[in-house]
């Protein structure tokens, strides 16, 4: 769907920020998303690509 948004914060903290995305469409605004965005390590990143890696068919036939 092609539309306007606008994205409002409702929560700025270091454990996490959280947004509403908000349609500008329609003659009254209204909340169409949430999004809830939490703080990723390079040791959480490290632990993914290892998890994605290991479990890769690739992985398996150089084993």
């Amino acid at each position: 769907m092609l539309s306007d948004n606008y994205h409002r914060p409702t929560q700025l903290n270091a454990a996490h920020t959280a947004f509403e995305l908000i349609s500008l469409d329609e003659a009254r605004p209204r909340v169409v998303g949430v999004a809830t965005i939490e703080p990723y390590s390079e040791l959480d990143a490290r632990r993914d690509l290892h998890a994605v890696f290991a479990a890769s068919p690739v992985h398996a036939l150089a084993s």
